[in-house]
């Protein structure tokens, strides 16, 4: 019996044994290699980790409402500070555009029913899992103080206690991000190979086709760092720990390289999901020249993030001439997202659109995302960075790109894909209020945090001056606000109704060359 077989035979089996068992529906769902299957996969481990995020960014708001350390130790804030940023940026953050609407929104794109390498997706979800599963259990044993970047602007803090359980949960993660982005790249060739060539590429595919080359680049370079990292404490040679002679900026120097193609690739990602999802509701479309503008200007984006060293605080160490190139390729960053930005609204000005709830978050991303390219590049120039780099101002523009701006990105995505994946429609009402109290949330959380940074408070306290007070209420009470306005769409999400037309149609059943391999 071929593999093929062999896999289809296992869920039917699984099926026939276990019934309406939640041990073989669990089985089945696991086995389940369509688009639409592995999208919700990737969904639902996704909102997971984000609410364990989530609750561990609740506990150091709550810490946070008082000027002095009162509530936790200090080691214990640290530690909730690094579960906190390892879950949202290795498993929630870079994985959510290719995993998730990758799969989504991909095959209607390309007009695929099935991956031609579904093993290869379905291996990345496995990865994911373990990542965040170790990264908690890690936690929970302790939990680590390195912060999401192993503290690679401070000279790194690889002594800290629980640092391996950290790497490793990061390394799976590393991996995850590679497996997925060699999916999505392989589809989009194998697909460019069989198809019309001379159709144009819609700015989707190649929205993600670069972002999962860069995702390929990020995930070798996270590979290599978590890797070294694992040597330095497990196996007793000093690559980085400076105490015993090693050298923390080479940890600096690699971890670089994997933070500028990483944020191209979630930048990259929320772009053509965008770009996507308005052009499905304007009245116009945009021409075939347009379209390979857009194309250039993405391809731009990707290769800034290539060569760039300037991640979200800066380069380290970096010498003038790489400053000035870092701040030269940060700037070209901008200027091809802002080319992006007038294409849509160009598009927009052309023709009418229908506003409905995707719509909403898609246009609520426009603002968030200028507003922290132009901070983003603030931090990259010397003579500001130097200023605001250490400071709580980096830490809220990192914020606002990935939790603001790509978010917004994301949630539009999710509410346009929804009619498909699950075959229900939500309730327009209902998630436009979710969508204004997201947005609503989101600035009134950010701009006391901006507040705050520009005050000089660094970006990794747990306790403050008491003039800063009031500040620090007020985005405890945004970042309440956007939590509400998420739980919210989500319960919107999961309530929606029924589409009867697709309700009548039978399930179908996962084809052989759906869940294996070609």
């Amino acid at each position: 019996m071929s593999s093929t077989s062999a896999t289809v035979a296992a869920v039917t089996t699984y099926r026939a044994e276990a019934g309406d068992s939640l041990l073989g529906a669990f089985r089945g769902w696991l086995l389940d290699c369509r688009p639409a299957a592995l999208a919700r996969r990737h969904l639902t481990l996704a909102a997971i980790f984000a609410a364990i995020a989530v609750t561990a960014a609740l506990g150091m708001n709550h810490e946070l409402l008082t000027p002095h350390l009162d509530r936790l130790e200090a080691q214990t804030f640290g530690a909730l500070l690094s579960l906190h940023g390892m879950l949202m940026i290795y498993v929630v953050a870079i994985p959510a555009f290719p995993a998730v609407l990758g799969h989504a929104l991909l095959p209607g794109a390309l007009g695929i029913d099935e991956l031609p390498f579904p093993r290869l997706a379905r291996s990345a979800w496995h990865l994911q899992a373990l990542a965040g599963l170790v990264l908690v259990l890690g936690f929970l044993a302790g939990g680590t103080e390195v912060g999401w970047m192993f503290d690679a602007e401070f000279g790194g803090r690889f002594t800290s206690p629980n640092t391996a359980p950290a790497a490793i949960g990061v390394l799976l993660a590393a991996f995850a991000i590679s497996t997925t982005s060699l999916s999505v790249v392989a589809t989009i060739l194998h697909w460019r190979r069989d198809g019309d060539r001379t159709r144009p590429v819609p700015a989707l595919v190649s929205a993600f086709f670069l972002a999962g080359a860069s995702g390929l680049v990020a995930g070798a370079f996270l590979i290599c760092s978590m890797t070294l990292v694992l040597v330095d404490r497990l196996v007793g040679i000093s690559v980085f720990d400076w105490t015993a002679g090693g050298d923390p900026q080479l940890f600096a120097a690699l971890f670089r390289r994997f933070v500028s193609p990483a944020f191209s690739l979630v930048l990259l990602g929320a772009l053509g999901t965008v770009i996507s999802v308005i052009e499905a509701r304007a009245d116009a479309e945009p021409s075939r020249r347009e379209g390979v503008l857009a194309g250039i200007a993405l391809a731009v984006i990707a290769l800034a993030g290539l060569f760039v060293w300037v991640g979200p605080e800066g380069p380290v160490g970096g010498s003038t001439g790489t400053d000035a190139i870092g701040a030269v390729l940060n700037a070209d960053v901008v200027a091809a997202a802002g080319f992006l930005i007038a294409g849509i609204l160009t598009l927009l000005k052309r023709g009418g659109a229908r506003i409905d709830t995707a719509m909403i978050y898609a246009l609520g991303f426009l603002p968030a995302l200028v507003l922290g390219l132009c901070t983003g590049l603030l931090l990259a120039i010397p003579a500001t960075r130097a200023m605001a780099a250490s400071t709580a101002f980096a830490t809220t523009q990192l914020h606002l790109t990935m939790l603001g701006a790509l978010a917004m990105a994301f949630l539009a995505g999710v509410h346009h894909a929804w009619p498909e994946l699950v075959g229900r429609r939500i309730s327009e009402p209902l998630g436009r209020a979710a969508a204004a109290l997201t947005i609503f949330g989101l600035y009134a959380m950010l701009l006391p945090s901006f507040l705050i940074g520009l005050a000089g408070q660094s970006f990794r306290v747990n306790a403050y001056p008491p003039e800063l007070q009031i500040p620090h209420v007020l985005a405890a009470a945004g970042s309440t606000i956007l939590i509400a306005g998420v739980v919210l769409a989500s319960l919107n999400l999961a309530t929606a109704r029924r589409i009867e037309t697709l309700a009548a149609e039978p399930a179908a059943e996962p084809s052989a060359a759906a869940i294996s391999d070609r």
